[in-house]
């Protein structure tokens, strides 16, 4: 199990750093197309990999969304069968409609191994009280 929370690790530090660097596709590459999504300031679920590209496509372009750091804490991974599910605090500072801002978050993502990669297929995000 040591190799593959190693694996966690590195493909939710890969999300991170492009999510961090906007490099937006390789990021929505971390996801499965039928990845479902349920973040805080969104309504609803978002339902699939392609949905959740037109919500960030609309941020950077309408609201001049970047991410300027991330730092994430207090990691665990978990595997259930095949599923592997790992759980951090985050701390986040970004710009959004030009004002910098900070948020505490915690977040799950539940990862799937597709052709020897592990792809994200649910993430739930939320401010940490």
């Amino acid at each position: 199990m040591a190799k593959h929370e190693a694996e966690i690790f590195a493909a939710v530090d890969k999300l991170m750093a492009d999510c961090l660097h906007g490099r937006w596709e390789a990021f929505l590459d971390g996801y499965r197309a039928d990845a479902s999504l349920v973040c805080y300031g969104v309504t609803g679920r978002i339902e699939s990999r392609d949905e959740f590209r037109l919500i960030l496509e609309t941020w950077v372009r309408d609201h001049n969304f970047t991410i300027s750091s991330a730092r994430s804490t207090d990691r665990r991974v978990q595997f259930v069968g095949t599923a592997a599910v790992f759980t951090h605090i985050l701390e986040t500072q970004f710009h959004f409609d030009g004002v910098h801002d900070r948020k505490f978050e915690r977040e799950t993502l539940v990862f799937e191994q597709v052709d020897g990669s592990w792809l994200c297929a649910h993430e739930h995000l939320s401010v940490n009280p």
